[in-house]
């Protein structure tokens, strides 16, 4: 490949009479042909692969124990107990 003084890169005729980097007419002879026109080497460099969205993982959480339910003591049942008893009846 010779240097080119339009781009200044060292180059090589296109198919379609190009440089390969700039895309400026090339009619000499003298550069060297590439199999490809300056088309295609333009969507080459340009050509990104698709981006892959990154999606949100989720991983297992721990499990959650269920919550505790505190039985409270039962009620003594109404009564003569629940009120105290009978020390302050009179027989």
């Amino acid at each position: 490949m010779s240097p080119y003084a339009n781009c200044g890169q060292r180059t090589a005729r296109t198919e379609d009479w190009a440089c390969q980097w700039c895309g400026y007419p090339l009619l000499s002879r003298f550069y060297k042909k590439i199999p490809k026109t300056y088309k295609k080497l333009q969507e080459e460099r340009l050509y990104r692969p698709p981006v892959v969205e990154e999606t949100e993982v989720f991983l297992p959480q721990a499990p959650v124990p269920p919550p505790t339910i505190q039985i409270a003591k039962p009620m003594p049942e109404p009564g003569l107990a629940a009120m105290g008893g009978n020390r302050n009846v009179k027989n």
